[in-house]
């Protein structure tokens, strides 16, 4: 397996940052200060130089300090000995310019996969008890990240349901639609193939880190297809189907709610109007987990997504976590405290270090942050 250590961090009139740069701990990093000292965004700096995207909504123009032309975001890393930096120039107009040791990339596949990473925030802690988005959201997130093809997809999905929702909205005959929803059904069952295979290598992992932190109860994994008889599946049961047995049912779905799909002017049916259904127990989390199971639920996910992240990518990812330990109580902070320790490279922000042990940051680098 190799090696990869992220060096250092810079930022220049990024977000509320005039200039900030930092050496990174190889093991792990903690960012203290005040609310709005920045921490968020310097997390939101690795990630977007990394991946293109972030934790929280954005347009890229507002990662621009206000009054400034453009920010900058320099990221040096090592890979088994081999050296590299991405920097990343953005405008007060929204164009970026990303380059890896100088040389230029015309394409986020040139930069994606350099610093494989996993990001850990407040909002993560609801994905077990929110809306099915909560749950579709980071695993697509996850899959964008490993794979060009599932990313492409994706995209090319959400082209395909918005130009169907527009005919739906014009009325549209039924002939106009069937084109659309042969491609819809088409592209929606090779994106339920690679969800779900995604799906299924989260599952085990998942399932041992909630074991773990729970203290012995066992976490279910289903899939709610939208377009299936309307209960949930099991991972290994929907991962067996082929691709034309998905592209049918999604086919035959379709059809079967156009009238409804007409009155409302959308979409009901493929891999957007899907679930990860979770329980504990075999209790459906969303409807009996108690806040703290919500939360125990979001850790070993997240825990399973580094354990992926790595089997895929042959390296430990870098671990981002925005003031989780706040959220967390003392049991579940001591088993993040456990595994931070343990494993990957980890940037962890907070406004209070009383949160940790004398282990925890007696073995980290602890940057202390102003006002940005």
């Amino acid at each position: 397996m190799e090696g990869l250590r992220v060096v250092s961090v810079s930022l220049s009139r990024f977000r509320n940052h005039n200039e900030w740069s930092s050496e990174l701990d190889p093991g792990l990093t903690v960012l203290v200060g005040k609310n709005a000292a920045g921490k968020t965004n310097i997390l939101e700096a690795v990630m977007v130089a990394s991946t293109g995207t972030s934790f929280r909504s954005f347009v890229w123009e507002d990662l621009v300090m206000r009054g400034e032309q453009e920010a900058r975001v320099s990221i040096v890393s090592s890979r088994s000995g081999a050296p590299s930096e991405i920097d990343l120039r953005i405008t007060d107009q929204g164009y970026r310019e990303y380059s890896v040791n100088g040389s230029k990339k015309r394409t986020m596949a040139e930069i994606v996969g350099r610093i494989p990473l996993v990001s850990f925030v407040p909002e993560d802690l609801s994905m077990s008890k929110g809306a099915s988005e909560k749950r579709r959201t980071p695993l697509d997130a996850l899959g964008d990240r490993l794979s060009s093809a599932y990313s492409a997809l994706r995209v090319e999905y959400a082209r395909l349901v918005r130009q169907r929702n527009t005919l739906l909205r014009q009325g549209a005959a039924d002939r106009d639609l069937e084109p659309w929803d042969d491609m819809l059904a088409s592209v929606g069952a090779s994106l339920t193939m690679h969800r779900i295979r995604l799906l299924v290598r989260m599952k085990p992992p998942a399932v041992i880190a909630y074991e773990r932190v729970s203290g012995g109860e066992a976490l279910g994994v289903e899939y709610l297809a939208s377009w299936a008889d309307g209960s949930a599946l099991g991972v290994e049961e929907i991962a067996a189907m082929s691709r034309d047995e998905i592209e049918k049912g999604i086919g035959r779905s379709l059809k079967g709610a156009r009238e409804r799909e007409r009155d409302r002017g959308m979409t009901l049916s493929g891999p957007h109007r899907d679930d990860v259904v979770l329980s504990i127990q075999g209790h459906p989390a969303r409807a009996y987990a108690s806040q703290g199971q919500h939360r125990t639920v979001a850790l070993a996910w997240k825990m399973a997504e580094v354990d992926v992240v790595h089997e895929v990518t042959g390296v430990r990812p870098l671990l981002l976590l925005d003031d989780v330990m706040s959220e967390l109580d003392s049991r579940r902070r001591a088993e993040l405290s456990s595994y931070v320790l343990e494993g990957s490279q980890s940037i962890l922000t907070t406004t209070n270090l009383s949160y940790f042990t004398g282990e925890m940051l007696g073995a980290a680098t602890v940057v202390e942050l102003g006002h940005g």
